[in-house]
């Protein structure tokens, strides 16, 4: 039996605290970087709507993937899984800083 490491986690957390420590970072670097701006506008509005997806937020020696969804459209008979949004954001650990803001 594999035991993975990611199962127990606290993705949510890991995030804030990320978040918390490198804001000003962040904020330096909002208009020379496109996804620093991303990731600000992301927490500072849109955050508290999203849920963590922990099954698929992911914690390696390299980086940290963060995976967050929300659904924007409830499931219908014609559309049966309704409709998601959902917001990646990687924090490489080597470098220790957030290197990307992917939205689909």
């Amino acid at each position: 039996m594999e035991t993975n490491i990611n199962d127990f986690i606290d993705f949510k957390g890991l995030f804030e605290s990320f978040f918390k420590e490198f804001e000003q970072d962040l904020k330096s670097g909002l208009f020379e970087v496109d996804h620093f701006r991303q990731i600000l506008d992301f927490k500072n509005n849109q955050y508290s709507t999203f849920e963590i997806g922990s099954n698929e937020c992911e914690f390696n020696e390299f980086d940290v993937v963060f995976v967050f969804s929300i659904c924007t459209n409830q499931a219908t008979e014609s559309n049966p899984q309704g409709d998601w949004s959902i917001v990646t954001i990687v924090f490489d650990l080597q470098l220790e800083e957030f290197t990307s803001f992917d939205i689909e």
